[in-house]
């Protein structure tokens, strides 16, 4: 290795953290110094600098980000939801992982020996040389997997050692789909090309979306489950999906849909509210409240926007599917509001033995938050009942509980009396969320009126 090696390396780590901008007024301050060609080290800072930024004004990935550049022409068909039933034309990005692990450690290491090796990636003198050539083992690397796919899928055994390696079935079935989209890729991106970046429902570039993709699928008829796919990479809501499949029927009776090829852009806008469903079922786990509630708007979106555009319910298939899904994502509603009453209950009561803590108050605030919410878009759930019913309970228990709250502030002295006024904070926060922010003013006129209206005691001082 040559002695100005390391410092090329440091300087292009170093250049790794800033913004194009900043590399190239970096570049502009260096060859302005006087003192660079004197100077050996600064010579070689300035040289390392100059063939970063004058490659293509990018600095050379590390290994890190290999994997990444490796499957970045698949990003519009990489999901992070793993789908039953499976969406054709999705991969889950978490096989993957699995993918790259079996092809760089088991399959074909010494095809990425030189990949993740840092100082052989700075070997190449710009980032659109290092892509072409990366573009290359691409080639090889799924070359060489369809191989050993054709060779496994004719011996029972030679398939059951071949998944285990890759790392199971659904991660084998995920590379089956990557392949084939690998194969159709060229094609896929002349369409993707033609497609707008993003597509809003009713706007110039929905009109030339639906254009450009009937125009695709009538040319390319066996195609159209990918084409759905990349279409849905681009559109804000299924809503498009929908008329694209309209279009490709050429009739807005349902039946006519089911004949045609648009019927896999319903199948698509279906697995869009399926994959909702299935993110808000891992978000139950985290309890990240912002994100379930914008995640019930998703959802909500997802199933009005499909359902104003197409008579689901007359298709017997499909309205089945949907009707699953909204009993699923109703059921997990439930299961997160089970108890809003008691939960308000135990973060609004406060007494000399009990003062209510931030757990308490939290896990109001997520029920109640939940419940309001749902009653926004009750229409996208199986829940007008209970949400019906529910409402009006948590409304009187906030007005029977903090009417309790602020008259106890009214006569309480010491720590009993910033228990309550404690309790009072989380009793304004859930009557914002449930009433609004004019009745939450009042509450909190009453509340410091009765905070400060106490009787003053004689002090002993």
């Amino acid at each position: 290795m040559s002695e100005g090696r390391p410092i090329q390396d440091k300087v292009v780590d170093y250049l790794n953290g800033l913004s194009p901008a900043a590399r190239s007024l970096l570049l502009r301050t260096l060859e302005t110094k006087s003192d660079v060609a004197s100077d050996r080290e600064a010579r070689l800072i300035l040289d390392a600098t100059r063939t970063v930024v004058h490659g293509t004004g990018a600095v050379m990935p590390d290994p890190a980000t290999v994997k990444d550049s490796f499957f970045a022409p698949f990003a519009p068909f990489v999901i992070g939801e793993d789908l039953s039933p499976r969406q054709t034309g999705w991969v889950n990005a978490a096989s993957l992982d699995r993918v790259w692990a079996y092809v760089t450690r088991t399959a074909m290491p010494e095809l990425f020996r030189t990949w993740l090796n840092p100082h052989a990636l700075r070997g190449y003198s710009s980032e659109r040389e290092l892509n072409e050539n990366l573009g290359v083992l691409r080639d090889a690397v799924l070359g060489e997997l369809m191989r050993q796919a054709a060779q496994a899928r004719d011996d029972f055994k030679k398939m059951q050692r071949f998944v285990l390696a890759v790392g199971g079935e659904e991660v084998v079935k995920d590379l089956f789909d990557l392949m084939a989209i690998a194969e159709r890729l060229p094609l896929l991106e002349r369409l993707l090309m033609r497609l707008p970046a993003q597509v809003l429902p009713g706007d110039a570039a929905e009109r030339l979306a639906i254009e450009q993709a009937t125009a695709f699928v009538l040319t390319y008829p066996n195609e159209a489950d990918y084409a759905a796919v990349a279409c849905a990479s681009r559109v804000a809501t299924p809503a498009t999906l929908a008329r694209i499949a309209l279009a490709l029927s050429g009739d807005t009776d349902i039946s006519a849909v089911r004949r045609s090829p648009g019927r896999v852009f319903v199948d698509v806008s279906l697995s869009i509210v399926q994959r909702s469903v299935t993110r808000y079922q891992g978000l139950r786990a985290t309890a990240d409240l912002p994100e379930q509630i914008a995640e019930i708007k998703r959802y909500h979106e997802a199933v009005r926007a499909l359902t104003g555009v197409l008579e689901i319910e007359e298709d017997t298939v499909w309205f089945r599917r949907l009707s699953a899904l909204r009993r699923t994502m109703s059921d997990f509603i439930l299961k997160d509001l089970e108890g809003v009453v008691a939960l308000i209950r135990a973060a609004l009561t406060v007494t000399a033995e009990i003062r209510a803590g931030s757990a308490e108050a939290s896990d109001a605030i997520r029920a109640v938050s939940l419940l309001m919410a749902v009653r926004k878009s009750k229409d996208a759930f199986a829940l007008n009942e209970a949400v019906t019913r529910l409402t009006p309970v948590v409304e009187r228990a906030l007005e029977v509980q903090g009417a309790r709250l602020i008259e106890q502030l009214r006569t309480s002295y010491g720590s009993l009396h910033e228990n309550l006024f404690e309790a009072t904070e989380t009793l304004l926060r859930l009557c914002e969320i449930t009433f609004g922010e004019e009745h939450t003013a009042l509450v909190r006129k009453s509340r410091d009126i009765a905070a400060s209206s106490r009787q003053k005691l004689p002090s002993f001082e």
